[in-house]
Protein backbone atom coordinates (compact mmCIF):
# COMPACT_ATOMS: atom_id res chain seq x y z
CA UNK A 1 0.00 0.00 0.00
CA UNK A 2 1.09 3.65 -0.90
CA UNK A 3 1.82 5.97 2.20
CA UNK A 4 0.83 9.03 2.24
CA UNK A 5 3.05 12.56 3.06
CA UNK A 6 3.31 13.09 6.72
CA UNK A 7 3.94 16.43 8.12
CA UNK A 8 4.41 15.68 11.64
CA UNK A 9 5.86 18.27 13.91
CA UNK A 10 8.13 17.39 17.05
CA UNK A 11 8.24 19.69 20.27
CA UNK A 12 10.95 18.95 23.14
CA UNK A 13 13.84 19.30 23.90
CA UNK A 14 16.79 19.26 22.01
CA UNK A 15 20.01 16.92 22.79
CA UNK A 16 23.60 17.17 22.74
CA UNK A 17 24.91 13.72 22.91
CA UNK A 18 28.35 12.48 24.01
CA UNK A 19 27.57 8.50 23.68
CA UNK A 20 30.34 6.25 24.80
CA UNK A 21 29.89 2.60 23.49
CA UNK A 22 31.59 -0.29 25.55
CA UNK A 23 30.56 -4.00 26.80
CA UNK A 24 30.05 -3.55 30.12
CA UNK A 25 30.64 -0.82 32.13
CA UNK A 26 32.60 -1.52 35.85
CA UNK A 27 31.28 0.63 38.40
CA UNK A 28 34.84 1.76 40.27
CA UNK A 29 37.02 0.52 37.51
CA UNK A 30 38.83 2.25 34.42
CA UNK A 31 36.58 1.47 31.50
CA UNK A 32 38.24 1.42 27.81
CA UNK A 33 35.48 2.52 25.69
CA UNK A 34 34.65 1.01 22.25
CA UNK A 35 33.99 4.14 20.65
CA UNK A 36 32.72 7.45 21.33
CA UNK A 37 30.35 9.45 19.45
CA UNK A 38 29.04 13.00 19.43
CA UNK A 39 25.46 13.18 17.92
CA UNK A 40 22.12 15.51 18.43
CA UNK A 41 19.86 13.59 19.91
CA UNK A 42 15.80 14.13 21.84
CA UNK A 43 13.44 15.13 19.28
CA UNK A 44 16.40 14.33 17.02
CA UNK A 45 16.23 11.16 17.36
CA UNK A 46 12.87 10.25 15.46
CA UNK A 47 14.63 11.76 12.27
CA UNK A 48 17.18 8.98 12.61
CA UNK A 49 14.70 6.41 11.89
CA UNK A 50 14.90 7.77 8.00
CA UNK A 51 11.25 7.26 7.15
CA UNK A 52 11.18 8.71 3.87
CA UNK A 53 7.19 9.68 3.24
CA UNK A 54 8.07 12.04 6.75
CA UNK A 55 8.62 15.72 6.70
CA UNK A 56 9.56 16.98 10.01
CA UNK A 57 9.09 20.09 11.66
CA UNK A 58 10.81 20.68 14.86
CA UNK A 59 10.22 22.89 17.46
CA UNK A 60 12.50 23.07 20.28
CA UNK A 61 12.17 24.56 23.82
CA UNK A 62 15.39 24.52 25.35
CA UNK A 63 18.51 22.80 24.96
CA UNK A 64 20.73 20.24 27.30
CA UNK A 65 23.77 18.26 27.01
CA UNK A 66 23.44 14.59 27.85
CA UNK A 67 26.46 11.86 28.45
CA UNK A 68 25.49 8.60 28.11
CA UNK A 69 26.44 5.25 28.47
CA UNK A 70 25.54 2.43 25.71
CA UNK A 71 26.31 -1.34 27.06
CA UNK A 72 26.93 -4.02 24.26
CA UNK A 73 26.15 -7.15 26.77
CA UNK A 74 23.20 -5.88 28.49
CA UNK A 75 21.71 -3.60 25.86
CA UNK A 76 21.03 -0.76 28.26
CA UNK A 77 21.71 2.90 28.26
CA UNK A 78 22.31 5.37 31.25
CA UNK A 79 22.51 9.15 31.21
CA UNK A 80 23.44 12.28 33.21
CA UNK A 81 21.98 15.23 31.73
CA UNK A 82 22.98 18.81 32.23
CA UNK A 83 20.34 21.81 30.87
CA UNK A 84 22.58 24.53 28.57
CA UNK A 85 19.50 26.98 28.10
CA UNK A 86 16.09 27.52 28.04
CA UNK A 87 14.47 28.87 24.69
CA UNK A 88 11.44 31.75 23.93
CA UNK A 89 8.37 29.40 23.95
CA UNK A 90 8.22 28.40 20.40
CA UNK A 91 5.53 29.54 17.98
CA UNK A 92 4.00 26.11 16.59
CA UNK A 93 2.29 26.28 13.32
CA UNK A 94 0.03 23.78 12.97
CA UNK A 95 -1.66 24.61 9.63
CA UNK A 96 1.70 22.77 8.71
CA UNK A 97 1.22 19.71 10.62
CA UNK A 98 -1.00 16.36 9.88
CA UNK A 99 0.42 15.43 13.60
CA UNK A 100 2.64 16.76 16.58
CA UNK A 101 4.14 14.62 18.92
CA UNK A 102 5.64 15.84 22.47
CA UNK A 103 8.99 14.08 23.25
CA UNK A 104 9.01 14.37 26.15
CA UNK A 105 6.19 15.50 28.15
CA UNK A 106 7.02 15.10 31.78
CA UNK A 107 10.27 17.01 30.23
CA UNK A 108 9.45 19.76 28.76
CA UNK A 109 9.65 23.78 29.72
CA UNK A 110 6.79 24.83 28.04
CA UNK A 111 3.50 22.68 28.77
CA UNK A 112 1.48 25.39 28.74
CA UNK A 113 1.47 25.31 25.08
CA UNK A 114 -0.81 21.84 24.52
CA UNK A 115 -3.30 23.40 26.24
CA UNK A 116 -4.91 25.01 23.30
CA UNK A 117 -3.64 22.86 20.85
CA UNK A 118 -6.06 21.89 17.51
CA UNK A 119 -3.82 19.64 15.71
CA UNK A 120 -3.85 15.95 16.75
CA UNK A 121 -1.19 15.22 18.92
CA UNK A 122 0.82 12.31 20.62
CA UNK A 123 3.05 12.41 23.81
CA UNK A 124 5.68 10.26 25.23
CA UNK A 125 7.43 10.26 28.45
CA UNK A 126 10.51 9.45 30.43
CA UNK A 127 10.24 9.98 33.95
CA UNK A 128 8.42 8.36 37.03
CA UNK A 129 6.31 11.31 37.45
CA UNK A 130 3.24 10.31 38.42
CA UNK A 131 0.87 10.62 35.25
CA UNK A 132 -2.31 11.69 37.05
CA UNK A 133 -0.56 14.83 37.15
CA UNK A 134 -1.01 14.86 32.98
CA UNK A 135 -4.33 13.44 32.79
CA UNK A 136 -6.01 16.26 31.33
CA UNK A 137 -3.18 16.23 28.58
CA UNK A 138 -3.77 12.45 28.60
CA UNK A 139 -7.41 12.61 27.80
CA UNK A 140 -7.30 15.23 24.95
CA UNK A 141 -4.35 13.29 23.52
CA UNK A 142 -4.78 10.55 20.19
CA UNK A 143 -1.72 8.34 21.47
CA UNK A 144 0.57 7.69 24.68
CA UNK A 145 3.83 6.06 24.62
CA UNK A 146 5.57 4.93 26.98
CA UNK A 147 8.42 2.28 28.53
CA UNK A 148 6.61 -0.91 29.53
CA UNK A 149 8.41 -0.92 32.43
CA UNK A 150 7.06 2.29 33.01
CA UNK A 151 3.36 0.53 32.98
CA UNK A 152 2.49 0.19 37.15
CA UNK A 153 2.08 4.23 36.72
CA UNK A 154 -1.11 3.91 34.63
CA UNK A 155 -2.79 1.49 37.13
CA UNK A 156 -5.00 3.95 38.14
CA UNK A 157 -5.79 6.12 35.17
CA UNK A 158 -8.36 4.46 32.42
CA UNK A 159 -8.98 6.52 29.42
CA UNK A 160 -10.10 6.10 25.76
CA UNK A 161 -6.59 7.26 24.24
CA UNK A 162 -4.59 4.49 23.43
CA UNK A 163 -1.39 3.92 25.36
CA UNK A 164 1.54 2.15 23.74
CA UNK A 165 3.47 0.11 26.10
CA UNK A 166 7.20 -0.77 24.09
CA UNK A 167 10.35 -2.74 25.43
CA UNK A 168 12.36 -4.83 23.69
CA UNK A 169 9.93 -8.09 23.81
CA UNK A 170 7.22 -5.73 21.28
CA UNK A 171 4.45 -3.81 22.18
CA UNK A 172 1.58 -3.29 23.83
CA UNK A 173 -1.95 -1.33 23.40
CA UNK A 174 -4.33 -0.21 26.62
CA UNK A 175 -7.29 1.63 26.19
CA UNK A 176 -9.24 1.89 29.52
CA UNK A 177 -7.10 0.07 31.38
CA UNK A 178 -7.44 -3.38 29.12
CA UNK A 179 -4.85 -4.99 26.98
CA UNK A 180 -6.28 -4.91 23.23
CA UNK A 181 -3.62 -5.65 20.93
CA UNK A 182 -0.21 -6.55 20.87
CA UNK A 183 2.53 -6.90 18.64
CA UNK A 184 5.94 -9.31 19.71
CA UNK A 185 9.19 -9.33 18.35
CA UNK A 186 12.22 -11.58 19.05
CA UNK A 187 14.06 -10.29 22.26
CA UNK A 188 17.04 -8.67 20.92
CA UNK A 189 20.05 -9.24 22.92
CA UNK A 190 23.75 -7.71 22.45
CA UNK A 191 22.68 -3.93 20.97
CA UNK A 192 22.96 -0.21 21.07
CA UNK A 193 19.71 1.15 22.38
CA UNK A 194 20.37 4.64 23.03
CA UNK A 195 17.33 6.32 20.84
CA UNK A 196 15.41 3.04 20.42
CA UNK A 197 12.00 4.60 22.27
CA UNK A 198 12.10 7.56 19.73
CA UNK A 199 12.66 5.67 16.57
CA UNK A 200 9.67 3.37 17.69
CA UNK A 201 7.18 6.45 18.13
CA UNK A 202 8.44 7.45 14.59
CA UNK A 203 7.64 4.25 12.91
CA UNK A 204 4.69 3.53 14.74
CA UNK A 205 3.05 7.38 14.24
CA UNK A 206 3.93 7.00 10.41
CA UNK A 207 1.94 3.45 10.67
CA UNK A 208 -1.13 4.66 12.27
CA UNK A 209 -1.64 7.58 9.98
CA UNK A 210 -1.28 5.91 6.36
CA UNK A 211 -2.83 2.36 8.58
CA UNK A 212 -4.53 1.17 11.72
CA UNK A 213 -3.99 1.19 14.89
CA UNK A 214 -4.14 -2.58 15.10
CA UNK A 215 -1.49 -2.79 11.62
CA UNK A 216 1.01 -0.16 13.54
CA UNK A 217 0.89 -2.13 16.74
CA UNK A 218 1.65 -5.06 14.51
CA UNK A 219 5.02 -3.51 12.08
CA UNK A 220 6.07 -0.64 14.56
CA UNK A 221 8.21 -3.33 17.00
CA UNK A 222 9.29 -5.32 13.82
CA UNK A 223 10.46 -2.14 12.03
CA UNK A 224 12.18 -0.90 14.88
CA UNK A 225 14.18 -4.20 15.56
CA UNK A 226 14.94 -4.44 12.15
CA UNK A 227 16.54 -0.41 12.07
CA UNK A 228 18.68 -1.32 15.53
CA UNK A 229 19.85 -4.57 14.07
CA UNK A 230 21.45 -2.68 10.79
Amino acid sequence: MQQNNFNLGLFGRTYLDTIVYLDKINLGETNKAKKIKKTSGGIFNILKANIPTVTAYCYSDSQVEALIISEFETSTRSSIVHSLCEKAKPAIKEELLDWLHIAYVDDISHPEILDDLETKFSLDFCTLDPREKYLHLINNASLIFDSRERKPLYNCIKTDTPLILHDKHGCECIINGESVNRGFTEPMENIHVNGAGDIFAGIFLSEYYNSTLDKAVESASRITSSYLIE
